[in-house]
């Protein structure tokens, strides 16, 4: 039978089709490069996206954060130098950490200041008043601390329970320097001084 006109477009139809249909399911091994990219959400922030923030805290912070006895010694300046520091044996005292600074004056008078931090048994008033009692210029309790200043204590016998002392007496006329020396304190100041200043009651 002589094919028709209609008959002859409907085979070279279904021929494409099927053509079509091969090359959409055929495989490529370049398939992932020719991609798009995919919208999926990802975890990387942009330079301008900030990690969420915890809210500050409302609690008013300790007055002496994270200090030990080295952090709270009298700053040089103004006609002061410190000369030198050592550790104190602040176990010995019931203290937790202890330090000795040697200072000295614009004239070259020397002064000392010893600091004592924490005491677990205790308050640090006690320390600062028998640090009174044996001749330091001045002596204060503030905080978590006790310290005192002074150019020379009495001269006694001592146990290593007792205060630290030095091997010299203290110099006539040196109190109110060595309370001008102890506010230079990062802890203390002049009024701190004379509000938390200990006196020898025994």
């Amino acid at each position: 039978m002589t094919p028709t006109r209609r008959s002859v477009l409907r085979a070279v139809g279904t021929a494409s089709a099927l053509a079509l249909t091969g090359c959409q399911t055929g495989d490529s091994n370049d398939s992932d490069a020719d991609s798009a990219p995919s919208s999926a959400p990802t975890q990387s922030r942009t330079p301008s996206e900030t990690p969420e923030q915890t809210p500050a805290s409302t609690e008013s912070p300790s007055p002496t954060p994270d200090r030990d006895a080295e952090d709270v010694l009298p700053e040089s300046g103004k006609g002061w130098s410190l000369m030198e520091t050592r550790e104190m044996s602040a176990r010995m005292l019931g203290a937790e950490t202890g330090i000795v600074g040697e200072y000295e004056a614009a004239d070259g008078t020397r002064f000392r200041v010893v600091v004592l931090e924490r005491f677990p048994r205790h308050d640090p008033t006690r320390k600062a008043e028998r640090w009174a009692c044996i001749g330091w210029d001045v002596a204060v309790a503030y905080e978590d601390f006790a310290l005192a200043a002074g150019t020379g204590t009495e001269q006694r016998d001592y146990t290593p329970e007792t205060p630290p002392h030095m091997d010299q007496t203290a110099i006539p006329g040196s109190a109110e320097r060595s309370r001008e020396l102890l506010a230079r304190s990062p802890l203390l100041s002049v009024e701190r001084v004379d509000a938390n200043e200990v006196d020898c009651e025994s």
